[in-house]
């Protein structure tokens, strides 16, 4: 019972489970990485509907010097967006933006891929399906939580002795 680290008890009882962690930690590491990617680029966009039907979101898509009728408030506005600045930049450099959640996308990776786990990220913000990548970000959304639970569940199982190896 007491085998070292190549003995059989060790891989049953503690090497098969931590392959599903390693696993997660993977799929983590991908995720954590790719979102970082669709912030780069601007793919990201907040999860909120009121923030996405803001003034300031809004006028973030219109070049600064141009205007646009806003019939939410029944005005025309300057738009916001310098040149060059991404909607998601354009929306970060507002006053109002400083009480949204910041993006932090190795807590969205966590918060996709881990059951039970919770870091409003996923609740503020979401991959822009507009974009190609942005889709992409959001079919890795989709498998991450698939993964996530499954491989959760294996590597419990695993650690509780619920499923064994022969």
């Amino acid at each position: 019972m007491t085998k070292t680290r190549c003995g059989c008890w060790w891989k049953r009882n503690v090497c098969r489970p931590l392959r599903a962690l390693t696993w997660l930690v993977l799929l983590c590491a991908i995720g954590w990485a790719f979102y970082a990617g669709l912030e780069a680029e601007g793919a990201i966009r907040p999860n909120v509907p009121v923030i996405l039907r803001s003034p300031e979101w809004v006028l973030c898509t219109v070049p600064e010097g141009e205007a646009i009728f806003l019939t939410s408030l029944g005005t025309t506005r300057q738009g916001l967006a310098q040149p060059g600045q991404t909607q998601l930049d354009c929306f970060r450099s507002q006053p109002e933006s400083a009480a949204y959640p910041k993006l932090n996308t190795l807590m969205m990776s966590v918060d996709a891929l881990l059951p039970g786990v919770d870091t409003g990220q996923l609740e503020a913000w979401s991959p822009d399906t507009r974009t190609p990548l942005g889709r992409a970000g959001k079919w890795l959304l989709y498998v991450q939580t698939l993964a996530g639970w499954a491989l959760s569940l294996l590597a419990v199982a695993g650690f509780t002795g619920i499923v064994k190896s022969r």
